[in-house]
């Protein structure tokens, strides 16, 4: 049995010589699978987001008003992004009025903001629409400063607010965002903190 193994090794081995000094070269083996055509996606690399926005600004003592804003975001990674942003809304002291104490003189004035936040993405994922579409999405929570400037006096205001963004495509956004803006103001003649509160609804695009 043994002698028999050995005779078909060395067979094998005449073999394979003879083919090699045939051709000069080893043989190739093909393999029999069909290759497939595959398209390789692109892959996004869109830092940067511009968007505009309009939603209710809600001052302190003062009321509600539409407000009216711009923001430019930057995201540094998956997790965290950097966003400046101004806004403008008209403040009026109608409520003051029926007493006889008018802090605006004309009526109504102008507030204008704008602020530098620093937003971290709480749950990155997907919003289903139906079974066949699903969009990007994630809640995220911001925090910063700017200035608030009122009646020809500047504030120093702390920023905090939260918000949900999803995107149909990977370059248009879509955002439901609430923010608080703290400051000490003067505007009834004394020193106060005035809490007021932003809800805005904003589309932007990324490039």
């Amino acid at each position: 049995m043994f002698g028999i193994l050995l005779w078909g090794l060395a067979a094998t081995g005449y073999a394979a010589e003879a083919v090699y000094s045939a051709s000069g070269s080893l043989p190739m083996l093909e393999p029999g699978v069909e290759r497939r055509a595959i398209n390789v996606p692109n892959i996004d690399t869109e830092h940067f987001e511009v968007g505009v926005y309009v939603g209710v600004l809600s001052v302190e003592d003062f009321g509600s008003n539409m407000l009216t804003g711009a923001h430019v975001a930057v995201h540094a990674t998956e997790d965290f992004f950097l966003e400046g942003s101004i806004g403008s809304a008209t403040v009026t002291d109608e409520s003051f009025r029926t007493t006889g104490f008018g802090p605006f003189g004309t009526g109504t004035t102008v507030l204008d903001f704008y602020n530098l936040v620093l937003g971290y993405n709480l749950f990155p994922g997907q919003i289903f629409l139906g079974r066949s579409r699903t969009w990007t999405s994630a809640a995220y929570v911001v925090a910063g400063v700017g200035n608030s400037h009122i009646s020809n006096d500047d504030y120093f205001t702390y920023v905090l607010g939260m918000g949900l963004r999803a995107l149909p495509t990977d370059w248009l956004s879509l955002r439901v965002e609430a923010r608080g803006h703290e400051m000490e103001t003067n505007l009834l003649g004394r020193q106060k903190m005035s809490h007021n509160f932003e809800a805005n609804f904003s589309i932007g695009v990324f490039f």
